[in-house]
């Protein structure tokens, strides 16, 4: 088995919001930061390697993140020509103004050390001040930018906002927050689907295509689980999910609340005969499935994650439990 299946990263710090009640943490791929509560996800794109965020308010955008890990050398003020010379373009489109100031200070060195920085800001169909910067660590370009009125004082709200991102985990354990959920994964997981709906959230990982995790979130709970208890709503679930593979339900409790701890085998009979082989002949270990379930009464939610890991590994399961945040 290759040697990075077998190190588990340690225990992460505890997700938290630096200001409750003003400012929240938001993660995505690995960037991470804290921005006014009222601000949510409303675009996103591409993956770890290269992709994009924005986050809006009720108004309009508020935050845009864009991120590439260039191979080669790095022109910082050619990457922000482009960036910059495809806004005006797309301003002139729309027969808007677009006036540039480049080499302004937004941050200090201090702020964003290890890291070449540059700033700028641009007045068009919304004022921004915005950064780019390359990380001598984790060898990631960022583009940041804070957008709002020319009658907002945008300055101070763009200073904290874009000194607060990080573009890599120094523990290696990436913050993953959005829409009033925040808990803490390691960095070798990759998003492969997202389901971010009115009532229910759900993010779905894959590690080096043998290992997966996703975590889910439900609101009106009390909906969901009329007429029923909480461990008949998750036996009727997983076994929706697993077919005729036995399924093992056990009551607990996560975070203070009441819960479920889910056990079973994974796959088909087929993929089951095969890891049987690799487990008893080969000594390979291969995953097993454990989910975690239970309901936040205080916020009157749903929380589920399932987990399908080598058992070395299963020990993350409880460390993203630990990390996460539902009230």
């Amino acid at each position: 088995m290759p040697a990075e299946h077998q190190t588990q990263p340690p225990l992460p710090r505890p997700t938290q919001s630096l200001d409750p009640g003003r400012f929240v943490p938001f993660g995505w791929q690995g960037i991470r930061g804290e921005v006014p509560e009222d601000w949510n996800l409303g675009a996103i794109g591409g993956e770890r390697k290269a992709g994009y965020v924005r986050l809006d308010d009720e108004d309009m955008p508020r935050l845009e993140l864009k991120w590439q890990k260039p191979e080669g050398g790095i022109d910082l003020d050619k990457i922000l020509d482009t960036y910059l010379r495809d806004l005006q373009k797309r301003s002139r489109k729309r027969k808007a103004t677009f006036n540039i100031s480049r080499g302004v200070k937004i941050l200090s060195r201090r702020q964003k050390r290890n890291k070449d920085l540059r700033g700028y800001t641009f007045t068009g169909e919304f004022e921004a001040h915005g950064v780019i910067w390359h990380c001598r660590t984790c060898g990631r370009v960022v583009i940041a930018q804070v957008l709002g009125t020319e009658e907002s004082n945008l300055g101070p709200l763009a200073v904290r906002v874009l000194g607060s991102l990080e573009d890599h985990a120094s523990d290696h354990w990436d913050l993953w927050a959005a829409y009033g959920m925040a808990f803490r994964l390691p960095d070798d997981f990759e998003l492969t689907k997202q389901k971010l709906m009115t009532g229910q959230l759900e993010l779905n990982f894959t590690r080096h295509k043998i290992e997966k995790l996703s975590l889910a979130r439900w609101a009106l709970a009390e909906v969901l689980l009329k007429g029923t208890s909480l461990e008949q709503w998750a036996a009727k679930n997983y076994k929706a999910r697993q077919g005729d593979h036995k399924l093992l339900c056990r009551e607990t409790t996560y975070r203070g609340h009441p819960g479920i701890d889910v056990r079973g085998d994974v796959g088909k009979p087929a993929r089951r005969l095969k890891e049987a082989v690799q487990s008893s002949v080969l000594r390979q270990s291969v995953p097993q499935l454990r989910c975690a379930l239970w309901h936040c009464t205080r916020e009157k939610k749903l929380y589920a994650v399932d987990t399908e890991l080598l058992p070395e590994h299963e020990v993350t399961l409880d460390y993203v439990i630990q990390s996460l945040v539902c009230h």
